[in-house]
């Protein structure tokens, strides 16, 4: 199965390409005070997906992060909502 890594810091994707990631997507959209989480995190999942970057069965969240735990249902495939929230493992 292919691994992916979106992420926003290029170091860690450049350190995931070379290591472990098939793909990886670099987001640079920052969301706006007056914008709601879940509309901020849809924005971003429709441009990951536009990307050509195709749904994943399996999202790994590392960050506990609502607004990413939200990106993680909408780039999931529409029939497979897992994912593994690593924060709250550790």
């Amino acid at each position: 199965m292919p691994t992916k890594r979106v992420d926003r810091d290029p170091a860690r994707l450049a350190f995931a390409k070379e290591y472990c990631a098939d793909e990886t997507i670099h987001l640079t959209g920052a969301r706006r005070l007056d914008q709601d989480s879940n509309d901020f995190a849809k924005e971003e999942a429709e441009k990951i997906t536009s990307s050509g970057f195709q749904p994943v069965r399996v999202v790994f969240d590392c960050t506990g992060a609502e607004v990413c735990v939200q990106m993680a249902v909408y780039v999931s495939e529409k029939e497979s909502k897992r994912w593994i929230d690593i924060d709250d493992v550790c």
